[in-house]
């Protein structure tokens, strides 16, 4: 196995960006396998001694990298462990909180538009073999390109 630090084993925020770092490798990279077994085997030993706040990210993150995630959806959920937090500042909590409910009534509206459109268009009756899930399309797509074009 590779050499990482011994003090990284202790610091359970550094072996979390480690491990999230991991993802990002190319095929054939082998450190950075060796740094995500790493990181995964010093978290489970870690499991129990680390601030509860902390140990939820950690879960989060081991249950599935952030890297495969909607990022709208990962906002979502920190702004749910923010509000627990100690250091919690209630006027970032409402900002990050009214940011999160503009852009989903963005989104609610788009997929009305996007509904309407295709109903209006008819391809489903039209062509037979098309799939009716143009939902599924546009949440592919929102996955990928997540922040609001003005």
């Amino acid at each position: 196995m590779g050499s990482f630090k011994e003090g990284l084993c202790e610091d359970p925020k550094r072996l979390l960006s480690l491990y999230e770092a991991s993802y990002l490798a190319f095929p054939g990279e082998t450190i950075m396998d060796e740094a995500k077994t790493f990181a995964k085997r010093h978290h489970k030993n870690l499991k129990g001694k680390i601030h509860k706040r902390l140990e939820e990210q950690v879960d989060h993150a081991l249950e599935l990298p952030i890297h495969y995630r909607m990022l709208r959806l990962v906002a979502r959920s920190y702004i749910y462990m923010y509000e627990k937090a100690d250091h919690m500042d209630p006027l970032i909590l409402e900002l990050a909180k009214l940011d999160f409910n503009i852009l989903q009534a963005s989104y609610q509206r788009e997929v009305q538009n996007g509904y309407r459109w295709w109903k209006q268009l008819g391809i489903v009756e039209k062509l037979p073999f098309i799939r009716d899930r143009w939902l599924e399309s546009y949440l592919f797509s929102l996955s990928k390109t997540f922040e609001p074009q003005y």
